[in-house]
């Protein structure tokens, strides 16, 4: 008997964690970040400011070390060395992004848009993105996609430049 109730919970906690998976994980709200992009507002308009100025960067990942990609050859980008990130003064993108409670930042395009993921699951990517572009289609929320159906890319707007965003996760 014991056994058998001692399975059954096994599963019964197996079942709870598989329940718990990315696929599951709930997404910010659109007041949480909107809450996070005031409370840090001078910190992502210096963000940006840089990485509109620093016009070979593609993307900073603040990890274990920081990783900085450059436009680099006609292979490809290049992650820039420790040296390299120091000596261009771009270590302060790590100071800034920890200050935010981010570990990423991309920046793509010639009227970059500066992106920032702040919350993901298996479906959707939510987030931040500063752009001088227009950026369309805009709605009041986003709070009603929950990705079980399909999903496009859509944009609510926050303050000049600056939009959420919400699109599929990438497969």
């Amino acid at each position: 008997m014991f056994r058998a109730v001692g399975g059954l919970m096994v599963m019964a906690i197996v079942v709870a964690i598989a329940g718990c998976g990315p696929d599951e994980r709930r997404l910010a709200t659109d007041a949480e970040l909107r809450g996070q992009f005031e409370q840090h507002r001078a910190a992502f308009d210096s963000l940006v400011a840089a990485a509109v100025a620093d016009t070979q960067l593609v993307s900073v990942y603040r990890g274990a070390t920081l990783g900085i990609y450059v436009r680099g050859t006609a292979a490809g980008d290049r992650l820039l060395t420790a040296d390299e990130v120091q000596a261009s003064g771009r270590s302060e993108y790590g100071r800034l992004l920890e200050s935010v409670g981010l570990r990423k930042l991309d920046r793509q395009g010639r009227e970059p848009h500066v992106t920032f993921v702040m919350s993901a699951n298996r479906r959707l990517t939510k987030g931040l993105v500063h752009t001088l572009g227009s950026v369309a289609p805009q709605r009041a929320t986003l709070d009603d996609i929950d990705g079980s159906g399909p999903v496009t890319t859509a944009y609510v707007p926050l303050a000049p430049g600056w939009y959420l965003f919400v699109l599929p996760a990438a497969e």
